[in-house]
């Protein structure tokens, strides 16, 4: 049996247990930081938040956003690699420049006749010039993003790379 002070002293380390453990149990978790959107996209509405930040953080495959005159405003790091610019060359550029001469009466085409009536066009070829001068071809789709009045903000590409250029026609 045990003596009347180790008693008190078992019945002390029980409440004492207790007590950590509701504590623990009542205390809110340390807050994690939240991911960042895109850099210099503003976010008009969490749907948009969320697809950004699923397209720059976890989608592998080459996407860029350009303003409608054609700067590229943000791209993630699959795009850097595929070009071999780093963002800040890039937001220097527009995709045209990026865009060997013979595509751009198509690329123009796409979005006058698809993108900006329709939203989105058809996936396509074309091809882009590295910073390495190599052509490399790439396959496509673009889509027009517009803000919360319905308004056109913003061109999302997403591409896939095919290998070398070959003598397609535009």
């Amino acid at each position: 049996m045990l003596s009347c002070r180790a008693a008190r002293i078992a019945a002390a380390a029980v409440v004492l247990v207790l007590v950590m453990v509701s504590v623990a149990v009542a205390w809110p978790p340390r807050p994690r930081p939240r991911p960042r959107p895109a850099p210099a996209i503003p976010p008009s509405d969490l749907r948009f938040y969320h697809l950004t930040h699923y397209l720059f953080n976890h989608l592998d495959q080459p996407v860029v956003f350009c303003a409608l005159d054609g700067r590229v405003v943000a791209a993630n790091k699959a795009y850097q690699r595929m070009l071999g610019y780093s963002l800040a060359e890039l937001k220097q550029k527009t995709y045209q420049e990026l865009t060997p001469v013979r595509w751009h009466a198509m690329e123009r085409r796409l979005r006058n006749q698809q993108v900006m009536r329709r939203g989105w066009c058809e996936e396509y070829e074309k091809e882009y010039i590295r910073k390495d001068g190599k052509v490399i071809r790439v396959r496509g789709r673009a889509w027009l993003v517009r803000d919360r009045d319905g308004r056109p903000q913003w061109l999302l590409g997403i591409y896939r790379q095919l290998g070398p250029a070959r003598a397609a026609k535009p």
